[in-house]
């Protein structure tokens, strides 16, 4: 009986480190991912081939710089307690109409639209 328990004890270490092994890979590569956008959006634009207006053809004769100007960050603007409360009332409840977490689910919608409205 020892044996088999000695023997469920090793295999559950195996799994725990292979499983903390994964998390620490998930975590490298999230890192990984992070530093390469950021690295990309500084990047100078390339060059593109575009289609030709005559001929239809695609022709490095005719490449433009594709210029883009990054924009300005725009700090986000959140809600208010107000409007928070505001978006929950707007959403009725009704126990014969929907069950809470389509209620909830109801309120999130409007709040991501009351917080896209401020922030476009």
């Amino acid at each position: 009986m020892i044996e088999v328990m000695k023997q469920a004890l090793e295999a559950l270490e195996l799994t725990a480190d292979r499983m903390q092994k994964q998390r620490d890979a998930i975590t490298s590569l999230r890192q990984a991912i992070g530093q390469a956008e950021k690295k990309q959006a500084r990047e100078p634009k390339k060059w593109v081939e575009v289609e030709c207006p005559l001929c239809g053809e695609m022709a490095v004769a005719h490449t433009h710089p594709v210029l883009t100007t990054p924009q300005p960050q725009r700090e986000w603007v959140g809600l208010t307690d107000e409007e928070r409360n505001h978006a929950r009332h707007t959403v009725t409840y009704s126990q014969l109409a929907m069950t809470a977490g389509e209620w909830a689910e109801a309120v999130q919608i409007e709040t991501e639209k009351r917080l896209k409205e401020k922030n476009t």
